[in-house]
């Protein structure tokens, strides 16, 4: 099989890949690896080996940094609606059960750049993909634009990183200046098991810099503000997971 078509089917880089190849990248995150083990069909026991050859990272990635203190504050008060502090990196500081709750059929959940770009389940989760990743894209380029796009910038740090583990990403990323972030922009998704829900996902930022923000999801239909009552039944605490 070509490099291009093992990136391809692994959903990474050519050029990331062929750095695997070479040894010139040694701290593959989990999930390539486990995605090339499914490229390239390896058995149960190759992939296995697979995973236990793979060195593990030195360090692992930095937390997300505090939040300002008016945004706990904000998030507290608005339990009724799925809530989340972000970082510049877009990784989640804190978020609410509804939150949680909504995202319960992704695999990971502590980074929305992860959640949309990495997570098999956001082609079917997200129903307007395509703009749901160009908004990650644009925040993460305005919050890189903030921070004076310092190397050791979160916001630069998960670019170089999204770029990397990425395809879709890159490509994104290689046709130029990302639009304009914007601070309120309409997410049609489909939970696992409440189906259908629209909502206006509204931002708004802790600081001048940029460095946090706090995304509140509004129901945009009687229909969905009556099944956002129920998110909070599938939040990890509450020990319920869509099947």
């Amino acid at each position: 099989m070509r490099r291009e078509d093992v990136a391809a089917r692994a959903g990474i880089s050519t050029g990331y890949y062929a750095q695997l190849e070479q040894g010139r990248r040694r701290n593959p995150s989990h999930r390539v690896l486990e995605a090339l083990a499914a490229a390239l069909g390896l058995s149960d026991g190759e992939r296995r080996e697979l995973l236990a050859l793979a060195p593990r990272p030195a360090a692992p990635r930095s937390r997300p940094h505090a939040a300002p203190p008016a945004l706990p504050r904000a998030l507290n008060a608005l339990d009724h609606l799925p809530a989340s502090i972000l970082d510049a990196g877009l990784r989640v500081v804190s978020a609410n059960s509804r939150w949680r709750g909504l995202h319960a059929g992704f695999t990971a959940d502590e980074s929305l750049a992860d959640m949309r770009f990495l997570d098999a389940s956001a082609p079917d989760f997200y129903l307007d993909w395509h703009h749901a990743v160009g908004a990650v894209l644009s925040l993460l380029a305005a919050a890189a634009e903030a921070d004076g796009g310092t190397e050791t910038g979160q916001a630069v740090s998960e670019i170089r990183r999204l770029r990397a583990e990425s395809a879709a990403f890159e490509r994104m990323w290689a046709r130029g200046p990302a639009p304009a972030a914007q601070r309120q922009v309409r997410l049609r998704v489909r939970h696992p098991v409440l189906g259908r829900l629209n909502y206006r996902h509204d931002l708004f930022f802790g600081d001048q810099g940029g460095r946090a923000s706090l995304h509140v999801l509004f129901p945009m239909d009687s229909q969905t503000a009556a099944l956002t009552a129920l998110l909070d039944l599938y939040a990890p605490s509450a020990g319920v997971r869509p099947s």
